[in-house]
């Protein structure tokens, strides 16, 4: 039981992660490629958005605490009680950076970005769900589910930059 705590703490984290957490770079090469002008404007003005949904995010994973498990009823209370909250600040950000234009070179990765983050913010909103009907099965379910689309944009901002979108700690 406790290797299965162990297991589910960072996935139920992963699920409330939505934007993601804070990296720190350095240089004029991001992943891959040189950074343009415009890709570094947008990453300035999409870091920020990401990192206040994370802000959101980190006070509900510090509410559920060490030693959660998605078969205890108090975890699943709390969850209940701050997915949703989660969500529409997920949801928010999504619609501010869906506001932002990318730069050509980066269209592609910034569309798959925003779709995936729609994606995660409505897995948080649905985990509420199944929180407050006591459905741990269908959260686990869930949780596991969403962990390809993270994959994917972590590598999308470490390729492109970002510090805080797609980011997942």
């Amino acid at each position: 039981m406790a290797n299965k705590r162990r297991f589910l703490i960072p996935l139920i984290a992963a699920i409330l992660a939505g934007c993601g957490g804070s990296h720190t770079l350095s240089g004029p090469l991001v992943g891959a490629h040189a950074t343009t002008s415009a890709q570094s404007k947008l990453i300035a003005e999409a870091d920020p958005i990401c990192a206040a949904a994370s802000a959101k995010r980190a006070a509900a994973n510090a509410q559920l605490g060490v030693g959660a498990s998605l078969t205890s009823p108090k975890t699943m209370f709390t969850i209940a009680q701050t997915a949703p909250g989660v969500a529409a600040a997920e949801h928010q950000a999504v619609a501010k950076l869906s506001k932002l234009k990318a730069p050509a070179s980066i269209a592609s990765d910034w569309r798959t970005l925003l779709t995936g983050l729609q994606q995660l913010a409505s897995a948080t909103a649905k985990l509420g769900t199944d929180a407050s009907e006591n459905n741990p099965q269908s959260a686990r379910e869930l949780v596991a589910s969403t962990q390809p689309t993270r994959k994917n944009l972590e590598a999308i901002a470490a390729r492109d930059g970002f510090a805080n979108c797609g980011r997942n700690d």
